[in-house]
């Protein structure tokens, strides 16, 4: 049983005036980093907006590049360096998280805040994304545990955004993202933020 010292909620403010909560937790033994991050977003309660943007983006941002590096450059710096990192879209929220060694610390958090910041949106890049997203759609919506998931958000929610943003029913809004929609969001809920 760890401490409850351990566990303490620091209220710090970002640089650029952002309340944030900090929580360093401390492990004996444990030499490894992981950061973890909440941005608010309301775009899966938006008719108009493309309810698939936000996973495409999630898949593209920390394995896409940056302005300065390409996508394989990116992929082989973190792998090189047992480093990793995810975004997740929920209906009000991206989590990020990233983890790596101590060791790398200050390569890895610079290389990630670049990702962040300034994302290349390489149409090919992107293109590889937006198949991988519609294979795994497609499959998740052939099991019966989807279908149920489906129908009961259906019958929730009727045909609303949260609906769609939730369960993609029409598979073609993968294919219909565009780059600017990428960047569109990508200002919304990071930049905007960060």
């Amino acid at each position: 049983m760890l401490p409850e010292e351990n566990r303490s909620v620091i209220l710090a403010t970002t640089l650029q005036g952002h309340a944030v909560h900090f929580m360093p937790i401390y492990e004996p033994g444990v030499t490894d980093i992981t950061i973890t991050i909440a941005w608010p977003s309301d775009w899966a309660y938006e008719a108009s907006l493309n309810p698939a943007v936000p996973y495409i983006n999630a898949e593209t941002l920390l394995s896409g590049g940056t302005e300065a590096i390409s996508p394989k450059e990116l992929n082989e710096f973190l792998s090189d360096r047992n480093s990793g990192g995810s975004l997740i879209p929920t209906a009000d929220h991206i989590y990020g998280k990233i983890n790596f060694p101590k060791e790398y610390r200050e390569d890895v958090i610079k290389l990630a805040a670049d990702a962040l910041r300034r994302p290349q949106f390489d149409p090919r890049w992107v293109h590889g994304v937006k198949g991988i997203i519609r294979q795994h759609m497609r499959s998740g919506h052939l099991k019966t545990e989807t279908k149920i998931w489906n129908l009961a958000r259906k019958a929730n929610w009727g045909d609303r955004p949260l609906y769609h943003f939730l369960t993609l029913p029409d598979l073609t809004v993968i294919d219909d993202v565009s780059v600017d929609m990428l960047r569109q969001w990508h200002e919304q809920t990071l930049r905007n933020q960060a």
